[in-house]
């Protein structure tokens, strides 16, 4: 991914990444200088700020340097990471579920089994399933 296109991804404002931007940008550091303090590049600095996981090495020196306890940091970037996944397998299980659907549609399609009532309800729910918000229950 292009500098410009991952600067353009929201970063949560609770989030790992967010937390040390602001602190970098309150100690008027750039991200070079940050990154010459723990002894890594601007761009490592910056991969981190945009949500990737520091390796395990540097949660001492973040943590001191974000003013907070290695566990607080660890899990301040560990839900971040339980989030992501679990984001992940929900849009793994909405794949499911539309190829489940697929299929039942296309057997009772050929068999010719198909009322209006139950095309409908295959409408409703490949539109439910091909959503990413399931806000609204389907009927």
């Amino acid at each position: 991914m292009a500098a410009s296109q991952r600067s353009l991804r929201l970063v949560p404002s609770d989030s790992f990444g967010s937390l040390l931007r602001r602190q970098r940008r309150t100690d008027r550091l750039t991200q070079a200088a940050l990154g010459a303090r723990f002894g890594v590049t601007q761009q490592t600095i910056g991969a981190w700020e945009h949500g990737e996981r520091p390796q395990s090495r540097f949660f001492g020196e973040l943590a001191d340097y974000l003013k907070m306890d290695v566990e607080e940091l660890v899990q301040l970037i560990d839900r971040r990471a339980a989030h992501e996944a679990a984001t992940e397998e929900s849009a793994d299980a909405r794949a499911f579920m539309m190829d489940q659907l697929a299929l039942s549609f296309m057997e009772a399609q050929q068999s010719r089994s198909l009322s209006p009532q139950a095309a409908d309800a295959y409408r409703e729910l490949f539109e439910y399933y091909g959503r990413a918000d399931h806000t609204r229950k389907p009927s």
